[in-house]
């Protein structure tokens, strides 16, 4: 009982004195870019891709008008998440953001492929503003490294009758 005392109060001493080391250079802040999802050098790890996912998946869940986020849709928000080289060569980097948005209620699970660039999101969504039932759907993501920054890669630029496209490879009901 006395051993584990005095290295209790060794131990307590250390973190309350600090170690030699104590005054070495605090870390850096986090990226002020405003994008959680810069990497670096670095090949992502599942919690990146994961992250990421849900954090797009999150974002559609507040900004889509249905799921009880913010009241009047607002596209342009997720322009952040799309490749910039993908923006640019279909002209949409400003102005109107002509994204299809999936109502996001309950995010179930996450499941990355063996690819690395694949997401399967299995979320929760409404059919439409009055339906009370939620139907279980796939959402499957096709993710990018562009200059140090996760992004989302759509298949398809947008539809050239309805000027829409949508940021997911595949959507369907499970």
């Amino acid at each position: 009982m006395i051993r584990f005392t005095a290295l209790f109060l060794l131990l307590s001493a250390g973190i309350l004195v600090g170690t030699p080391n104590s005054s070495a250079e605090p870390t850096k802040e986090p990226d002020a870019s405003g994008l959680p999802w810069a990497i670096g050098d670095r090949e992502p790890d599942d919690t990146d891709l994961s992250a990421f996912a849900k954090d797009f998946c999150v974002e559609m869940r507040k900004y889509n008008g249905l799921s009880g986020g913010d009241p009047k849709p607002d596209a342009a928000r997720l322009r952040k998440y799309f490749d910039p080289r993908f923006l640019e060569k279909h002209n949409l980097a400003d102005d109107e953001f002509p994204v299809q948005m999936a109502p996001v209620f309950p995010i179930y699970t996450m499941q990355i492929a063996d690819d690395r660039k694949t997401i399967l999101c299995v979320v929760g969504t409404k059919e439409n503003a009055s339906a009370k039932d939620l139907v279980k759907e796939g959402i499957l993501l096709r993710v990018i490294v562009h200059e140090k920054k996760l992004y989302l890669s759509p298949e398809k630029g947008p539809d050239p009758k309805t000027k829409t496209f949508t940021p997911w490879i595949l959507r369907m009901k499970l």
